[in-house]
């Protein structure tokens, strides 16, 4: 499994978001699975999927609760995806970063954990795990770069999403080692 760290946010062009997940290089009759909680990046790589020709797409109807170890676990045996945008779990912006931390927290640490591990553990050859602009600190050098994640304070606001996102992308590369 490939797994690739862009460099992207969610309100980032969802062309540069399928461009770094190599989209050109992807067989045309690979099994896709988008996994994400709220649709709403989702549901434009899939638009951009479907624009590029691309046929067995999982997960814009047929989507397991992706906070879910059991249901997700078995999504992959049944589906065998060979490649996986995972885009996240719950949002809400700051509202609802404020009003519940805590099951923002959760929510994204466990579709992070049990995507990324079905995906390892099911061989998916390819996976994008989009994160958040919010993983920066929050007086982080314009424009962002990778090199600058955890070089400072997070915005508090939304400290517990963005650490949870970035336990996703630390995850991620904790798997790489085991795969090359």
């Amino acid at each position: 499994m490939n797994l690739r760290i862009a460099e992207t946010n969610r309100t980032s062009a969802v062309e540069k978001i399928i461009a770094v997940g190599s989209l050109n290089s992807m067989d045309k009759s690979a099994r896709i699975y988008v996994a994400d909680n709220d649709g709403l990046v989702g549901r434009e790589i899939f638009v951009e999927l479907k624009r590029a020709g691309y046929e067995y797409l999982f997960g814009e109807q047929d989507s397991p609760k992706i906070a879910d170890a059991a249901e997700v676990d078995e999504y992959f045996t049944r589906n065998l995806p060979g490649y996986v945008f995972l885009i996240g779990g719950r949002t809400g912006g700051i509202a609802a970063n404020q009003s519940y931390p805590a099951d923002l927290m959760r929510d994204n640490l466990l579709v992070n954990c049990h995507v990324i591990e079905s995906a390892h553990r099911h061989g998916v050859q390819k996976l994008l795990y989009l994160s958040s602009s919010c993983v920066y600190p929050k007086f982080s050098e314009q424009p962002m770069k990778v090199e600058y994640l955890t070089t400072g304070k997070l915005e508090p606001t939304n400290e517990l999403y963005a650490v949870a996102k970035l336990a996703g992308l630390f995850l991620c590369r904790g798997y790489r080692p085991a795969i090359r």
